[in-house]
């Protein structure tokens, strides 16, 4: 949810959804790999945070998504935990996906809930998409520190705009989520098309390569990567200034000046 308003829909949720829903189908084809190649028999894990009001007027939210989406896993089992604390969300989702496992509560829970999640050897997704204000950004921040430290191979997908991660917490997405993620592999998306505010998927992963072949969506190693991470981690001001310490016009220590003794 990125609205005032919980569940309100903007002109960037359509194109959010499309996004999310190519990311969560090569997510659950690339499980569906792993399952084979190694027989686990433990469920995939769906925990979606922001679980959102289901459906909008030309889409659906992310709960939706998974529902549609999770027969790619085959005959493989899987368990969903979602999260909805305002209630008249809450009670609009259930009437599309059924009551199982769809808390009516702050998502914070999850720090203390026994979700039965391995430490290692339990594959999943969980999906944080949060309001973007300061409350919003540090919940999923602990929930996200929490989750890459209990279980290591459920992966981690954040919806985020970076100028408002600027304007509430004066902080990046490398300072404030990928330094305090531990994962050893972060994709990034190109932002949206057209939103001031630069929507962005950031994925963090254990698993090498399941996302790099989405489709506008790059390794924060790569070339393309690191400057899409780069444009979104700087303001227009911090790069106007670093061109002109970099050409010279200004020091990067500043000479103080003299004072009368």
């Amino acid at each position: 949810m990125t609205n005032s308003i919980p569940g309100e829909y903007s002109k960037y949720t359509r194109e959010k959804h499309i996004k999310y829903r190519r990311i969560l189908r090569s997510h659950l084809k690339h499980c569906r790999g792993i399952f084979d190649e190694q027989n686990i028999l433990t469920p995939y894990k769906y925990i979606d945070c922001f679980g959102g009001r289901g459906k909008y007027p030309d889409t659906v939210g992310s709960p939706m998504i998974f529902k549609e989406e999770r027969h790619l896993l085959g005959g493989y089992k899987w368990e969903q935990h979602i999260w909805e604390r305002h209630l008249q969300n809450h009670t609009s989702l259930t009437d599309y996906i059924g009551t199982d496992n769809v808390y009516w509560l702050d998502c914070r829970s999850i720090l203390t809930q026994d979700l039965s999640i391995k430490k290692k050897g339990q594959y999943g997704m969980m999906f944080l998409d949060s309001e973007m204000d300061k409350s919003g950004f540090e919940v999923s921040k602990e929930i996200a520190t929490f989750t890459s430290e209990q279980w290591e191979d459920i992966d981690i997908v954040f919806y985020i705009a970076p100028k408002n991660l600027k304007r509430f917490m004066n902080s990046n997405l490398t300072n404030y989520f990928i330094n305090n993620t531990n994962k050893r592999e972060w994709i990034i998306s190109e932002p949206l098309k057209g939103s001031t505010h630069r929507y962005v998927f950031l994925v963090a992963t254990n698993q090498p390569n399941w996302a790099e072949e989405l489709q506008g969506f790059y390794n924060i190693n790569s070339e393309k990567g690191k400057k899409i991470l780069h444009n979104l981690d700087t303001t227009k001001k911090e790069k106007e200034e670093r061109k002109k310490r970099e050409s010279g016009q200004i020091s990067m220590f500043p000479i103080e000046p003299m004072r009368n003794i």
